[in-house]
């Protein structure tokens, strides 16, 4: 990451290992903090402070489903019933 105070989309979303859609749709519904740097174009370029990464870090955590020690959600273990051998 470079020292810079901020990062575009793309760097925003591989520093969290998110997809870049993801962090666009946190932007568009408003749950992190966006500039555009080109007011006035036909295209906006965005770019996110730093400080806005523990940010979409805590809305990712308390978005996710809950994943047990077995891999189920939510405490459903979800096992797989072995074929009978033909």
């Amino acid at each position: 990451m470079t020292d810079s105070k901020w990062m575009t989309i793309t760097q925003f979303s591989s520093e969290l290992g998110l997809s870049r859609y993801t962090v666009v749709n946190l932007i568009k519904t408003g749950r992190l903090q966006v500039f555009n740097i080109s007011p006035g174009g036909k295209r906006p370029t965005y770019r996110l402070p730093k400080t806005q990464l523990s940010k979409a870090l805590d809305l990712m955590k308390s978005t996710a489903p809950h994943i047990d020690s077995h891999g189920g959600e939510d405490g459903a273990v979800g096992e797989v019933e072995p074929k009978a051998a033909v």
